[in-house]
């Protein structure tokens, strides 16, 4: 962590709770909190710095120090495109959607066994089939069960 110039700098206050987690454990040397007051709340150059630093050591990278970014180049749009001519875009829509999801095949909530009197779940339900399986059914409250 670290405490920059906005709310994180009550981090560095003594009994605001970071250093009294610090000791709760033990290890003070596994948790840093170094001031960067300098700064706004951010992730800058130097906050990542530390992170770093703190990553090589608790991870054991063997990185010398110190750990310095490097210039990356940035994807041109067809680089980075997720549907190009070779993985075209699948096809969508409220309707595909509606087709995808409807019911394929009987439902588990039909009832398994015909109707004993016992009003279930599964005979008020709209969907029920076959129609058969809805004649007896009031639609009612569920009874004979609790």
């Amino acid at each position: 962590m670290t405490a920059a110039n906005n709310w994180t700098k009550e981090m560095l206050v003594k009994g605001k709770g970071f250093y009294e987690i610090q000791d709760l454990y033990g290890r003070k040397d596994d948790v840093i909190c170094p001031d960067l007051l300098r700064f706004p709340h951010n992730y800058n150059t130097v906050t990542r710095g530390h992170m770093y630093s703190w990553f090589k050591k608790h991870l054991k990278l063997g990185l010398e120090e110190p750990i310095t970014e490097k210039d990356f180049k940035l994807f041109t749009r067809e680089e980075h495109a997720v549907w190009t001519d070779k993985h075209p875009k699948p096809a969508g829509g409220d309707a595909f959607e509606r087709k995808l999801t409807r019911p394929q095949g009987p439902s588990l909530w039909n009832p398994i066994i015909p109707y004993s009197g016992i009003r279930s779940f599964a005979c008020r339900a709209s969907h029920c089939r076959p129609p058969a399986a809805r004649a007896g059914c009031s639609r009612g409250p569920i009874s004979g069960r609790r």
